[in-house]
């Protein structure tokens, strides 16, 4: 019986095919996007909101619900890429923008920026203790005290 190849190239070669099945399978992951939506308590009355609400809600231009509870918006971490999917996509504007809008608002109504989620266990503990609160995750990281109220459009699954 002859060998085609040494027991080193042999382990080279099944290392290299290793490594590139990994690359393989995490260029597929990320390349899919994942689904972001806007989660609200259980508890809130809300059933659903059209992009235009969030944004209203999220840029703190509608400060109450229907039924007269204060909203309490509550984001990701700055350097999160959730964050910044979702500030593009429905806030439409950029990280710079964001802060130059809330040092406005801050000067001028004296509004406080969005308080940080920076998981989304926390975002469910916040809304659990906060019925008026509203954020968003993506729709893998949904647990039980989170109500779905929109999915964003651009981020669903292809």
């Amino acid at each position: 019986m002859t060998r085609c190849c040494s027991p080193t190239v042999t382990g080279l070669l099944a290392s290299v095919l290793i490594c590139a099945g990994f690359v393989a399978v995490s260029a597929r992951q990320t390349s899919t996007p994942r689904t972001i939506v806007v989660v609200v308590s259980p508890e809130n009355p809300v059933e659903s909101l059209s992009a235009v609400q969030v944004r209203r809600l999220f840029l703190r231009e509608q400060d109450t619900w229907p039924n007269g509870w204060p909203v309490a918006v509550f984001e990701r971490s700055a350097n999160h890429p959730i964050r910044a999917a979702f500030s593009s996509i429905v806030l439409r504007k950029s990280p710079g923008q964001l802060s130059e809008y809330w040092l406005n608002l801050s000067l001028t109504r004296g509004l406080e920026p969005p308080k940080v989620s920076p998981t989304a266990a926390l975002l469910k503990q916040y809304l659990n203790r906060v019925k008026g609160g509203i954020g968003y995750v993506y729709e893998d990281e949904i647990g039980r005290g989170m109500k779905v109220v929109a999915r964003v459009r651009g981020t669903e699954n292809r």
